[in-house]
């Protein structure tokens, strides 16, 4: 989880997803669909120490019905 600022509505506490890469890259996202893959990703393969090699994982849009973008990790 991580604590964001908002103008309207203060101080909130938000799940969070830090990916990092073999190459030693870190990347993070506040969207619920990127945390949401990555606990289902987890739920299929179990927690990263537990692997044998790292997972490929690309991170993907698409449009929603309500004209907004959704973003989630899949498997390269």
């Amino acid at each position: 989880t991580q604590t964001v600022n908002d103008a309207n509505f203060g101080a909130k506490t938000v799940p969070c997803c830090h990916i990092v890469a073999t190459d030693g890259n870190t990347y993070q996202s506040l969207s619920s669909g990127v945390v949401r893959s990555a606990c289902d990703l987890m739920s299929s393969f179990g927690m990263p120490e537990t692997w044998d090699e790292p997972l490929q994982v690309v991170c993907k849009e698409t449009d929603t019905n309500q004209g907004y973008r959704y973003k989630y990790l899949a498997l390269a």
